[in-house]
């Protein structure tokens, strides 16, 4: 299958997975901040911007296979993988059958729990109300509450332009991709076992990632590599883009380093 991506920048290889109703431009901001000094690239995930659907049934483990597929056909290796919410569900499931393919991993405004009882419900009404009423409908109440109340407004030109990509997503790889997130399994484990360094951002007002989930893994992970957003929900790279980018960019010359000790 065909998967879309941009690409910039030359030296260690950075991929970049953006999150449920995204595409690839989610991270034109941290490309740019990035490609000075490694390659970085950023898939569209199947279904998403440019990229094909999956034939079969959607699954987060059979993305992370079509991701690492497309790793090995552009002759990816000691990849710093890093992932927004689906994304990073995508990552932990690549990290878990593939870690020898990469070199840290990155969990942006995602977690390695399960999705609580609460959770799996909201995901059902999410269904049935894409099926009863549409994407476009959906699309529209969906965005803006990833991002803090207080940021919304000097942000709206970027919510409108998420609105805009998310309308253009069909509604059965919508769905699949909810049944997906609702039925995927508890990767805390991968946290404790990943032998690589693991970079860590939350917002401490995500509405989609609950909070005391963040603070646990916080807490199993290297101090250093976590950062806690204040007046943040789950929209860091545009939220607090300057202090993201720089704490990537820390993050990453740190794990550099320890792959020439």
């Amino acid at each position: 299958m065909t998967i879309y991506h941009q690409e910039a920048g030359q030296g260690p290889a950075v991929v970049l997975l953006h999150g449920f109703c995204e595409d690839n431009s989610l991270w034109n901001g941290l490309i740019d901040a990035l490609a000075h000094d490694y390659r970085v690239l950023a898939p569209d995930l199947p279904g998403f911007g440019k990229s094909n659907p999956l034939e079969d049934k959607v699954s987060i483990e059979r993305v992370a296979d079509v991701i690492k597929a497309w790793m090995d056909h552009h002759h990816l290796n000691d990849v710093h993988l890093i992932g927004h919410s689906l994304g990073g569900y995508v990552a932990l499931a690549l990290a878990d059958k593939y870690p020898e393919a990469l070199a840290s991993l990155g969990l942006f405004h995602s977690t390695a729990y399960a999705d609580t009882i609460e959770k799996k419900g909201t995901r059902d009404n999410v269904i049935s109300f894409v099926r009863n009423n549409g994407v476009q409908k959906f699309i529209s109440s969906f965005v803006s509450p990833l991002f803090h109340y207080s940021n919304r407004s000097d942000l709206k030109d970027i919510i409108s332009s998420m609105i805009e990509i998310g309308k253009q997503v069909d509604e059965d790889v919508l769905i699949e991709y909810t049944e997906a997130m609702r039925d995927r399994v508890d990767r805390r484990y991968v946290l404790r076992n990943f032998k690589n360094p693991i970079l860590f951002i939350a917002g401490a007002e995500d509405s989609a990632v609950p909070r005391m989930h963040s603070e646990n893994q916080i807490e199993e992970l290297h101090a250093d590599n976590c950062v806690l957003l204040d007046n943040t929900c789950h929209m860091g790279m545009y939220e607090r883009k300057a202090e993201t980018e720089h704490f990537i960019k820390g993050f990453l010359q740190r794990a550099e380093s320890l792959k020439t000790e």
